[in-house]
Protein backbone atom coordinates (compact mmCIF):
# COMPACT_ATOMS: atom_id res chain seq x y z
CA UNK A 1 0.00 0.00 0.00
CA UNK A 2 2.97 2.30 0.54
CA UNK A 3 3.50 2.63 -3.20
CA UNK A 4 -0.15 3.57 -3.76
CA UNK A 5 -0.18 6.18 -1.00
CA UNK A 6 3.14 7.66 -2.12
CA UNK A 7 1.74 7.92 -5.67
CA UNK A 8 -1.22 9.94 -4.39
CA UNK A 9 -3.82 7.15 -4.56
CA UNK A 10 -6.39 7.05 -1.78
CA UNK A 11 -5.81 3.48 -0.59
CA UNK A 12 -8.55 1.78 1.39
CA UNK A 13 -9.07 -1.45 3.28
CA UNK A 14 -11.46 -3.60 1.30
CA UNK A 15 -12.18 -7.09 2.58
CA UNK A 16 -13.90 -9.56 0.27
CA UNK A 17 -14.25 -12.39 2.75
CA UNK A 18 -15.76 -13.06 6.15
CA UNK A 19 -13.83 -11.26 8.89
CA UNK A 20 -13.02 -14.42 10.85
CA UNK A 21 -9.84 -13.20 12.57
CA UNK A 22 -11.15 -9.75 13.41
CA UNK A 23 -10.94 -6.40 11.64
CA UNK A 24 -7.71 -5.44 13.36
CA UNK A 25 -5.97 -8.53 11.97
CA UNK A 26 -6.51 -7.00 8.53
CA UNK A 27 -5.23 -3.63 9.76
CA UNK A 28 -2.20 -5.42 11.23
CA UNK A 29 -1.49 -6.87 7.78
CA UNK A 30 -1.23 -3.37 6.31
CA UNK A 31 1.16 -2.24 9.05
CA UNK A 32 3.32 -5.34 9.50
CA UNK A 33 2.79 -7.29 6.23
CA UNK A 34 3.24 -10.56 8.15
CA UNK A 35 1.12 -13.64 7.43
CA UNK A 36 -0.02 -16.30 9.90
CA UNK A 37 3.19 -18.27 9.31
CA UNK A 38 5.45 -15.35 10.19
CA UNK A 39 6.41 -14.60 6.59
CA UNK A 40 6.77 -10.91 5.75
CA UNK A 41 5.51 -9.98 2.30
CA UNK A 42 6.68 -6.83 0.48
CA UNK A 43 8.00 -5.10 3.62
CA UNK A 44 8.57 -1.83 1.72
CA UNK A 45 4.79 -1.64 1.25
CA UNK A 46 4.17 -1.29 4.99
CA UNK A 47 2.16 1.73 6.09
CA UNK A 48 2.01 3.26 9.55
CA UNK A 49 -0.86 2.68 11.96
CA UNK A 50 -2.39 6.12 11.34
CA UNK A 51 -2.52 5.51 7.60
CA UNK A 52 -3.97 2.04 8.22
CA UNK A 53 -6.71 3.50 10.40
CA UNK A 54 -7.49 6.15 7.79
CA UNK A 55 -7.59 3.45 5.09
CA UNK A 56 -10.23 1.72 7.22
CA UNK A 57 -12.28 4.81 8.01
CA UNK A 58 -12.11 8.27 6.47
CA UNK A 59 -10.30 7.31 3.24
CA UNK A 60 -12.80 4.49 2.72
CA UNK A 61 -15.66 7.02 2.72
CA UNK A 62 -14.16 8.58 -0.42
CA UNK A 63 -14.24 5.13 -2.04
CA UNK A 64 -17.97 4.75 -1.34
CA UNK A 65 -18.80 8.43 -1.95
CA UNK A 66 -19.98 9.17 1.60
CA UNK A 67 -17.48 11.73 2.94
CA UNK A 68 -20.32 14.10 3.83
CA UNK A 69 -21.78 11.81 6.50
CA UNK A 70 -19.30 9.01 7.33
CA UNK A 71 -15.69 8.39 8.26
CA UNK A 72 -14.95 10.78 11.12
CA UNK A 73 -16.52 12.04 14.31
CA UNK A 74 -17.65 15.60 13.64
CA UNK A 75 -20.88 17.63 13.64
CA UNK A 76 -23.34 16.59 10.94
CA UNK A 77 -21.94 13.08 10.50
CA UNK A 78 -23.19 9.78 11.84
CA UNK A 79 -21.44 9.08 15.10
CA UNK A 80 -20.95 5.32 14.88
CA UNK A 81 -18.08 4.27 17.13
CA UNK A 82 -16.20 1.46 18.84
CA UNK A 83 -14.84 1.05 22.34
CA UNK A 84 -11.68 -1.04 22.02
CA UNK A 85 -9.95 -3.39 24.45
CA UNK A 86 -6.55 -1.72 23.93
CA UNK A 87 -5.11 1.63 22.92
CA UNK A 88 -4.50 1.15 19.21
CA UNK A 89 -1.97 4.00 19.12
CA UNK A 90 0.26 2.90 22.00
CA UNK A 91 0.51 -0.89 21.81
CA UNK A 92 3.45 -2.43 19.91
CA UNK A 93 2.60 -2.59 16.20
CA UNK A 94 2.96 -6.38 16.29
CA UNK A 95 -0.01 -6.50 18.68
CA UNK A 96 -2.47 -4.56 16.51
CA UNK A 97 -4.06 -7.88 15.52
CA UNK A 98 -5.09 -8.37 19.18
CA UNK A 99 -7.20 -5.20 19.29
CA UNK A 100 -10.91 -5.94 19.34
CA UNK A 101 -14.13 -4.10 20.01
CA UNK A 102 -15.70 -4.22 23.44
CA UNK A 103 -18.69 -2.24 22.22
CA UNK A 104 -19.96 -1.08 18.82
CA UNK A 105 -22.59 1.63 18.46
CA UNK A 106 -24.29 2.22 15.10
CA UNK A 107 -26.99 4.84 14.62
CA UNK A 108 -27.16 5.39 18.36
CA UNK A 109 -27.86 1.70 19.05
CA UNK A 110 -25.46 -0.74 20.67
CA UNK A 111 -25.13 -3.52 18.10
CA UNK A 112 -22.30 -5.35 19.85
CA UNK A 113 -21.36 -5.60 23.51
CA UNK A 114 -18.63 -8.04 24.52
CA UNK A 115 -19.81 -10.58 27.09
CA UNK A 116 -17.03 -9.80 29.59
CA UNK A 117 -17.50 -6.05 29.21
CA UNK A 118 -21.28 -6.47 29.54
CA UNK A 119 -20.67 -8.39 32.78
CA UNK A 120 -18.52 -5.50 34.09
CA UNK A 121 -21.33 -3.10 33.21
CA UNK A 122 -23.94 -5.34 34.86
CA UNK A 123 -25.88 -5.97 31.67
CA UNK A 124 -26.29 -8.63 28.99
CA UNK A 125 -24.05 -9.05 25.93
CA UNK A 126 -25.36 -7.86 22.58
CA UNK A 127 -24.70 -9.34 19.13
CA UNK A 128 -22.82 -12.41 18.03
CA UNK A 129 -19.88 -13.13 20.31
CA UNK A 130 -16.76 -13.77 18.14
CA UNK A 131 -15.45 -17.00 19.67
CA UNK A 132 -13.07 -17.75 16.79
CA UNK A 133 -11.56 -14.25 16.93
CA UNK A 134 -11.11 -14.53 20.69
CA UNK A 135 -9.30 -17.86 20.30
CA UNK A 136 -6.87 -16.34 17.78
CA UNK A 137 -6.25 -13.29 19.96
CA UNK A 138 -5.51 -15.52 22.97
CA UNK A 139 -2.94 -17.45 20.90
CA UNK A 140 -1.26 -14.26 19.62
CA UNK A 141 -1.11 -12.77 23.12
CA UNK A 142 0.38 -15.99 24.54
CA UNK A 143 3.01 -16.07 21.77
CA UNK A 144 3.94 -12.44 22.48
CA UNK A 145 4.20 -13.14 26.21
CA UNK A 146 6.43 -16.15 25.55
CA UNK A 147 8.71 -14.07 23.32
CA UNK A 148 9.06 -11.45 26.08
CA UNK A 149 10.13 -14.04 28.69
Amino acid sequence: MRGLIDAGVTAVLEIDQAIVRGLFWHIDLMVNREDLNGNVWAPRQRIDRVEALKASTIWATEYVGRTQDLGSLEPGKYADYLILNKDYFSIPSTMIKTVRPLMTVVGGNTVYLDSNYANELGTLPVGIQPTFVMEHIAIWEAEAAAENN
